[in-house]
């Protein structure tokens, strides 16, 4: 079954909101440039980046949540320097519409499915039809194969989530929101996968002005598709904790990591792999003297805290034969530059070649298991867990780095991880943001604490601009967060969960507390 086919005039184009490369965005430390990948990068690349962050910035460099890297405190000068230093890089730039696809897609035996061909084909689409530009601001498309890094999180206008409903493949399609809050469609073949994105596309950029995908109503949708949608019900869609750390992965030759994957449809490596060896030509020289370097670290920075000897050595290794990966954290979403340049300069000393930057603030790196475990081991600092506290606090880059924020994020985030970690059992995110725009969790969150002007608003069960549950005076933000952690501490019964307990005993109970315990 295929799509019902539409064909539009070409409309005006609709200017994006996002500060790429060639539109730095005003903060409050300078300008920020943003780039996004498609696949993953040499380990020199990414040294060649954060020092080019420190070149022509002032070497603070963000990891958005959707594994896009921020570089910030540039200026109208040093930007255009920027852009023209990178142009030459040959980077895999994500360009237009984001089409986006876990780190792991084709590499990962844990994937319901591997979602780079049909990203592909949707870039493809995108491309051909001259279709970016032509959509709302912000406009994003999820792909997601599931797997050891699943993108359940990521808002997204559409999104296709693989499937399996009798060992055959399906996406399920969903408009706006995350996995969780997104709007079903219903399932299409994976045959049919292309041609339906295609046809909701076409219809969209024929709108004025073009609506987000949470602005769609499913049923109309579903008409525009005819009966190569069904509403039937998948069996299951995977995990949606991703994982940190070590992850196996498998070792595919014919999909490059250092380029969009092209092969036809979405079996896994070990179907593809089953008449040998496919070969390709070595990836390209990414050596430069200029960015090579030798200078010794800053004394506070993250390599000067290697211990020396005990390493394992290991060869260099391919990135299409790379059988781990390790997943790392950056807390709350940024460093300095000096940390990325010591992490990629220890990697190479390990054997490690390639990099992709990750959703939820993270890169992952590919080597053998004991290059990934030495990495680990120098990366200590950083987040390698799940259970890690940091990686359950959303955090903006705030205060003083963004001109719109009143609070200072990443000081009463580390705090809290500190002070409050039994708080932070997994069962919920709590979100600080420096002003009600949300950036760093767009979605509803148990717990937020929102700045403003005149104190810092407590959020319960909603996002940045619902109405607060109590304002708190500047200064009190970690005094009412140690309230509450000592409340659930009192109050939390066998097994409940964080978020239970503070459910069970409602806004109410909470307010009162904190009034008690802030006066």
């Amino acid at each position: 079954m295929t799509a019902i086919p539409f064909h539009s005039a070409a409309p005006p184009s609709v200017r994006g909101a996002c500060p790429g490369l060639s539109t730095p965005m005003p903060t409050g430390d300078g300008l920020l440039a943003r780039m996004g990948f498609d696949a993953a990068i040499s380990v020199e690349h990414l040294m060649r980046i954060a020092t080019l962050a420190k070149r022509y910035g002032n070497g603070l460099i963000d990891i958005s949540a959707r594994g896009n890297l921020q570089l910030r405190g540039l200026t109208t000068e040093s930007a255009q320097a920027l852009e023209n230093d990178l142009g030459g890089m040959n980077l895999p730039l994500r360009e237009g519409v984001p089409v986006e696809t876990g780190a792991l897609s084709g590499r990962d035996p844990a994937e319901i499915a591997n979602a780079e061909p049909l990203a592909s084909a949707i870039r493809a689409v995108l491309r051909e039809d001259k279709l970016s530009g032509r959509f709302a601001a912000k406009f994003t498309i999820v792909v997601d194969g599931g797997g050891q890094l699943p993108l359940h999180a990521l808002l997204a206008d559409i999104r296709l989530q693989a499937t399996r409903r009798a060992n055959a493949l399906y996406w399920q399609i969903f408009l706006g929101g995350t996995a969780t809050t997104g709007r079903s469609v219903g399932r299409v073949r994976d045959a049919d996968a292309k041609s339906c994105v295609a046809s909701i596309l076409a219809r969209l950029v024929a709108m004025t002005p073009p609506p987000r995908g949470r602005d769609l109503d499913p049923e109309q949708v579903r008409a525009w598709l005819g009966d190569a949608v069904s509403d039937k019900p998948a069996e299951t869609v995977g995990s949606t904790v991703p994982a940190f750390g070590l992850l196996p992965i498998t070792a595919c030759p014919a999909t490059p990591l250092s380029r969009p994957a092209t092969l036809r449809g979405t079996e896994t490596c070990d179907r593809r792999l089953e008449d040998g060896r496919a070969t390709r030509p070595p990836p390209p020289s990414t050596h430069d003297p200029a960015f090579g370097g030798s200078a010794a670290a800053p004394e506070n920075s993250l390599a000067s805290k290697q211990k020396a000897g005990g390493e394992i050595r290991t060869p260099p290794i391919r990135e299409d034969d790379a059988p781990f990966a390790v997943r790392i954290g950056i807390p709350f979403g940024q460093c300095h530059a000096d940390t990325l340049i010591a992490l990629a300069r220890r990697a190479e000393d390990f054997g490690v070649k390639f990099v992709r930057p990750a959703s939820d603030h993270s890169l992952v790196f590919f080597a053998n298991e004991s290059a990934c475990r030495n990495l680990m081991a120098f990366s200590k600092d950083l987040i390698l867990s799940p259970h890690d506290p940091r990686a359950r606090i959303a955090a903006c880059p705030g205060k003083p780095a963004c001109m719109s924020a009143s609070l200072n994020t990443h000081a009463l985030g580390e705090t809290t991880a500190r002070q409050a970690a039994d708080l932070l059992d997994g069962s919920f995110t709590l979100h600080l943001s420096g002003c009600s725009k949300g950036c760093a969790h767009p979605t509803a969150s148990l717990l937020g604490l929102v700045g403003t002007n005149e104190g810092t608003a407590l959020i319960f069960r909603g996002k940045t601009s619902d109405m607060p549950l109590k304002f708190i005076r500047h200064g009190q933000e970690e005094r009412a967060i140690s309230v509450l952690a000592a409340l659930v501490r009192l109050e939390r019964g066998i097994g409940e969960t964080t978020s239970a307990c503070l459910s069970r005993l409602g806004p109410a109970r909470l307010e009162q507390v904190l009034s008690q315990g802030l006066s």
